[in-house]
């Protein structure tokens, strides 16, 4: 295991008690859209009768009159996949990233800008918002102006709408980022929603979004080949609450990387990346319907045929699926003919989910692993399990230190693994940005290769003396990306 943090000061360790106006904001503004999102998911399944929609909507009326206390008015509203409250861009973590993706969606939907509520705000004036809001989803192509007269004629004058083409006129006075880093971000969160998405269909909550899983997929293809770094860093993000979506999207990411690297072409990366997200199809409801879990890659198998039909893409992908708890030596599961031998794509999700897998604190307790014992473990206690050569391409892939960890060094600062050791034969010694000095205070990043040496002795400049994952060291998802 790797040491534990107590002597690394947090970057954000600034009491909360010290908190700005700003951060209250984004506190307040982060609930206000996960109570949306409860509420009109809520009035939607059950109406506004049910005891689970009145506690929804007392909920959401306890956040916005606390933001209204302290602004006249409050303006939720979308941008370039982004939400606002009162043009300050709340900031996204994994755990809020649903209820994001549902709002943003459900504006898009109705062809809203945002919404304003307002002082004076009663329970009446929610409810006949959400009525309406529920009723209209712009099946007709009119929601925003059925909802908007819908308001008017019932007399609420604290809810109003405001027209994506009036807010894009003011999109100047908000920065909205369009680097690398923000669209692998954003595609990152994607591929978690699509994986939620898939394990909802196989719920039957709503039908498999197949073309969405494929973009997604092709974003991280192209993203990988361009620069994995960002993705690469967002793996080292674990999750208790969505941990099965967020394992998906870790393994595709994984797993894609790999692919990159020992050159498959961009067709077969797409099934890898697909194949990635879908492996865990399986899990979902297996004890309900009587199955062991170690079922579940034939149960993921049925079900991907039976969403996307039979093609050589999807063929490679349920083979995949089947494949990924198989060994090299002949263990594992499901039980197969004894001369059957895993695929390619079988193969390399094989070892991206038992990575991940041992590498994510679970629920139970069990122990976990850090990523450079994880690694250890795979290269030599693994060597009849796994393929060798495609663990050795593993490593090299994502390096002993693996992109967005936390380390410290022996000079006492503290910095997160930006790049691949300059070295392929020394990968303990990436490049890392240095986030704080020895006395733990926060300091301008900058980039040192950990492979330097002083001219005159020829000792390393800096070596690592601690590793901790991201998840267990940074407080929050922001503080983490902004170090990236």
């Amino acid at each position: 295991m790797c040491p534990q943090a107590d002597s690394i000061t947090s970057p954000t360790g600034a009491s909360t008690a010290l908190r700005s106006g700003s951060d209250r904001l984004q506190e307040l503004g982060g609930r206000l859209v996960s109570h949306f999102y409860k509420v009109a998911k809520t009035v939607g399944m059950f109406g506004f009768s049910n005891v689970i929609t009145k506690e929804a909507v007392v909920t959401f009326m306890e956040t916005a009159t606390a933001l209204l206390t302290h602004h006249e008015q409050v303006l939720l509203q979308t941008a370039s996949d982004c939400l606002f409250v009162n043009e300050s861009r709340l900031k996204i973590d994994i755990e809020g990233f649903t209820s994001f993706k549902f709002v943003i969606e459900e504006l898009k939907k109705r062809d809203i800008g945002g919404v304003t509520f307002r002082r004076g705000l009663s329970e009446a004036d929610l409810c006949e918002f959400l009525r309406l809001f529920v009723q209209f989803d712009d099946a007709e192509g009119n929601a925003y102006e059925e909802i908007e007269e819908g308001l008017i004629a019932a007399g609420v004058r604290t809810a109003s709408l405001e027209e994506v083409r009036e807010l894009a006129e003011r999109n100047d006075q908000v920065e909205v980022a369009d680097s690398h880093r923000e669209v692998s971000i954003n595609t990152y969160f994607k591929s978690i929603f699509v994986a939620k998405q898939f394990m909802d269909s196989s719920r039957g909550v709503r039908p498999t979004n197949l073309r969405k899983a494929n973009r997604v997929v092709h974003s991280i293809v192209d993203l990988v080949a361009e620069d994995e770094r960002t993705l690469l860093a967002l793996t080292q993000i674990k999750n208790y609450d969505d941990c099965l979506f967020t394992h998906s999207a870790n393994v595709c990411v994984l797993a894609v990387a790999l692919g990159q690297n020992i050159g498959l072409d961009k067709v077969l990366l797409g099934d890898l990346g697909l194949a990635a997200i879908l492996h865990d199809l399986g899990l979902v409801g297996v004890q309900s319907i009587g199955d062991g879990p170690d079922l579940h890659p034939a149960l993921g198998v049925r079900r991907i045929l039976a969403g996307q039909g039979v093609s050589p893409a999807s063929i490679r992908c349920a083979l995949a699926t089947l494949e990924h708890h198989l060994r090299e030596d002949g263990s594992g599961f499901p039980e197969l003919d004894p001369a059957h031998r895993c695929s390619l794509l079988g193969r390399i999700i094989a070892i991206t989910d038992f990575y991940d897998t041992i590498t994510t604190p679970a629920s139970s307790g069990a122990p976990t692993f850090s990523p450079e014992e994880a690694l250890r473990l795979m290269a030599h206690e693994g060597r009849a399990v796994f393929p060798r050569s495609l663990v050795k391409a593993f490593v090299n892939t994502i390096g002993t230190y693996p992109l967005g960890t936390a380390v410290k060094l022996s000079t006492g600062e503290v910095g997160i693994v930006h790049g691949r050791s300059s070295s392929l034969g020394d990968l303990s010694r990436p490049k890392v940005k240095i986030i704080q000095n020895a006395a733990g205070e926060a300091v301008p990043h900058e980039v040192v290769d950990l492979i330097d040496t002083d001219p005159e002795t020829g000792a390393h400049l800096r070596s690592i003396v601690a590793a901790i994952p991201a998840y267990a060291f940074f407080d929050d998802f922001q503080s983490f990306t902004d170090a990236l």
